[in-house]
């Protein structure tokens, strides 16, 4: 089991913060989920600026020999599983696969914070520590706020005048217009810049200059997918792995015509998700549908056979001349619509288990 405690973004410190001040707890709640999934080895990845939390978490895991505690270069993106799973174990996740494929299960921090809150706390997550910071780092503060808490409420706590405010770290992060925005469970941090910090550069026609395949941490071709997610060709984007990108957003910012290129990514990944999932419903519904008609059919094959054998009763109580041979009849007829229907039900049987 992986520990995600890497935090390469700037200005985000409340993993940091919370390692500081919970250390224990995140001790336990490595425990807790080693003794349910039967884990062999834990290993918490710390970055080298982390000094305070990397001796704290040290001191808690001592007790527990198969705990293990590495330094990795604070360098971006470092945070990303993939990325972290390549710097420590020389490993790479297989196309189209998980880290549960190479046997390695990853978890951040804080999830393991919460999870030992859950369970022996008896506490949902309704709380998680964010950082509010500025770009001239005049003021930087962790604090712990309710999940749902407006961000104008928390800027007004700490005299925050209102402007240009991203939600999360100023490369992954977005500009929130409406400050009545919630905190979600996945916020990090709120950072104030100013306006000529975040104002819209003017998008220039790409120019094949390759400077974002050189910084992709995943090897793949921006400038391909740019392409094909802006004319809508969602085979070849498929095809050039879109759904491999991490969205760390290097791409974007080491580009010289300002392209959004992570905006583009990420509608062009909704689109396929779409695609995707509209693909498994018409394949369910038509499977749906073949099922209908096979059990129409075989329920016509029957009506036909009762009214047939309904035919067979009335001529032959026509033509009998005794009270005793309609009774026999009749009772051998209905013997024969059971077979019938008891022959039905097998075949329909056997139709929905070769479906299957």
């Amino acid at each position: 089991m992986l520990i995600n405690a890497a935090e390469s973004e700037p200005y985000v410190q409340s993993d940091d913060c919370l390692m500081q001040n919970f250390y224990k707890e995140i001790a336990e709640g490595c425990q807790i989920i080693a003794c349910i999934l039967k884990i062999e080895s834990v290993v918490i990845a710390i970055e080298d600026d982390k000094k305070l939390a990397f001796i704290k978490i040290k001191n808690a895991i001592k007790s527990f020999p198969n705990f293990k505690i590495r330094k990795i270069k604070n360098k971006y993106p470092s945070g990303s599983s993939k990325q972290l799973i390549k710097t420590l174990f020389n490993k790479e996740v297989p196309l189209g696969k998980r880290s549960i494929s190479l046997g390695i299960l990853i978890f951040n921090v804080s999830t393991i914070f919460y999870i030992k809150r859950a369970i022996l706390n008896s506490e949902p997550l309704i709380e998680r520590i964010i950082t509010l910071s500025d770009a001239q780092l005049l003021y930087q503060k962790n604090v712990l706020v309710r999940i749902g808490t407006p961000i104008s409420y928390i800027l007004s706590k700490f005299n925050i005048k209102n402007s240009s405010i991203i939600l999360g770290g100023p490369i992954t992060g977005f500009i929130i217009d409406d400050l009545n925005f919630p905190i979600l469970k996945t916020t990090s941090s709120i950072l104030k810049f100013k306006s000529d910090f975040v104002e819209n550069l003017l998008e220039l026609p790409c120019i094949r200059c390759t400077a974002c395949s050189k910084a992709c941490p995943m090897r793949l071709l921006p400038e391909q997918l740019y392409f094909y997610s802006k004319s809508f060709d969602h085979e070849k984007s498929k095809r050039y792995h879109i759904n491999e990108c991490i969205e760390c957003g290097v791409c974007e910012q080491v580009c010289p015509s300002n392209i959004p290129l992570l905006t583009y990514f990420k509608k062009e990944k909704l689109e396929l998700k779409k695609l995707e999932f509209q693909n498994d419903m018409s394949k369910k519904f038509k499977k749906l549908f073949m099922l209908r008609q096979r059990r129409v059919h075989a329920s016509g094959l029957i009506n036909e056979n009762i009214i047939y054998s309904n035919n067979v009763i009335k001529e032959k109580r026509n033509d009998s001349i005794g009270h005793k041979v309609c009774e026999s009849n009749s009772f051998l007829n209905s013997q024969h619509i059971m077979k019938i229907k008891l022959e039905s039900a097998i075949n329909r049987a056997k139709l929905k288990r070769n479906i299957k």
